[in-house]
This record gives structure tokens, C-alpha cells and sequence, in this order.
């Protein structure tokens, strides 16, 4: 319970992630200072009770209530990938990977953010169901990760063929997301034929990040 992650090898590394992957974040909702209609004596609503008595020809024969509306609020993650952070980095994102997946967790909306020399948005990618392809497919978004893990990504990636690092550079990396059909167009194939080579491009990239 107390061991660095640094520390661990391989099999305790798989044991963490495992824990972190059942970890729950429980929240309760927030009052919002919007109001909503209720039935139970609250808050008297005097608007809603004068448009009640405009129906019944100005006379006011019951009052109108109003009470708090329930919001559910946002959990936003900043995660310093530099150097020395990296490691501990990619732990919180398997944890927030694992909130961002569950039923009901009440958060409103999971927002991640990784930042090196530059800022960048992950969020999308936490939705993916598998936590390896999601963290493979932030590590291509993060160009600033330097750790071993970045290195063994660039490899990856000079493995690939120019069409398939084109397709995950204009699925992943640019700021306006190319759609598959937009690809299709481009490079006059199908949009699932795009699909299927960006689904095997990002399967190697996997491969190559052993340790996540």
C-alpha cells in the first residue's frame, strides 16, 4: 500500500492497475441556483402563483413551489507528464480511465488534460472501453510525454507505413479531426477500409507501449 511506483516491477505494476481499474469515485449532486416547479410545500414560486391566479380570474386559490434542481458536477485532471512525473501520470490515467467508464458514476462530464510543454486534451480518448488503447491513443495526442514509453511510441510510429501514420495524424493529432469518410475520399477507399487500417495502426502502437 505504501510502495512507490517507481519502485514496483512488472507483476506489482499489473496488480496496481488492476486495483485502480475497480477504484470508485463516488460524488454527491450539488444544489443549483436554478429553480424548478415542485410539488411539496419548498420554496413559495410568487411568479408561478400570480399566473395561477390569472387563470382563475385573479383570485389565488392555491400557491405555486419551487425548490432547487439537482446538477451533477465535472471532473477535470490535470496530469504533469514531464520526466520525472511521467509514471506516477499514467497510474492517475488508468484510475481517471476507469471513472470516465462507470455506470452511473455521477459525475456530470470526465475531463483529462496532460501537460509537458504543452497543454493537451486527452478526454476523448478516455472513453474508450479498452484502457490500453485509450492511453495508447492519448500517448500519440501527447507529442510531449518524454519517457520511455514516448520513445518506444515513436518507433512505433516510423514502423508504420506513410498511409497508416497519415490516417492516425489526421484522426488524432490535428485539431479538426478528418472523418473516416473524408479519408476514404482521399485516399479512394472505402470508410471502413480506413477504419480497419487506423484500427490495426493503433493496435501496433499498443503493442509497442509494453508498459503503460
Amino acid at each position: 500500500k505504501s510502495m512507490d511506483f517507481e519502485q514496483m516491477n512488472l507483476e506489482e505494476i499489473a496488480e496496481a492497475k488492476a486495483m485502480l481499474a475497480r477504484l470508485e469515485l463516488p460524488i454527491r449532486p450539488l444544489l443549483s441556483r436554478r429553480l424548478q416547479r415542485a410539488s411539496r410545500r419548498s420554496v413559495i414560486d410568487r411568479a408561478g402563483s400570480l399566473r395561477l391566479a390569472q387563470r382563475s380570474g385573479g383570485e389565488l386559490h392555491k400557491l405555486a413551489y419551487q425548490k432547487p434542481r439537482i446538477r451533477w458536477p465535472n471532473l477535470v485532471v490535470l496530469c504533469d507528464i514531464s520526466g520525472s512525473m511521467s509514471r506516477y501520470s499514467r497510474m492517475v490515467l488508468h484510475f481517471l480511465h476507469a471513472v470516465s467508464n462507470q455506470k452511473q458514476g455521477g459525475w456530470a462530464h470526465v475531463y483529462g488534460f496532460t501537460f509537458g510543454t504543452r497543454l493537451t486534451n486527452i478526454s476523448r480518448h478516455l472513453q474508450t472501453s479498452d484502457v490500453d488503447t485509450a492511453l495508447a491513443a492519448a500517448g500519440v495526442e501527447a507529442q510531449d510525454w518524454e519517457d520511455n514509453s514516448n520513445r518506444q511510441l515513436a518507433a512505433a510510429m516510423g514502423q508504420l507505413d506513410e498511409r497508416s501514420r497519415d490516417i492516425l495524424a489526421q484522426r488524432w493529432l490535428l485539431d479538426e479531426k478528418a472523418t473516416l469518410h473524408e479519408l476514404a475520399a482521399k485516399y479512394e477507399v472505402s470508410a471502413e477500409r480506413i477504419r480497419q487500417l487506423e484500427k490495426n495502426a493503433m493496435k501496433k502502437i499498443k503493442n509497442a507501449l509494453v508498459v503503460i
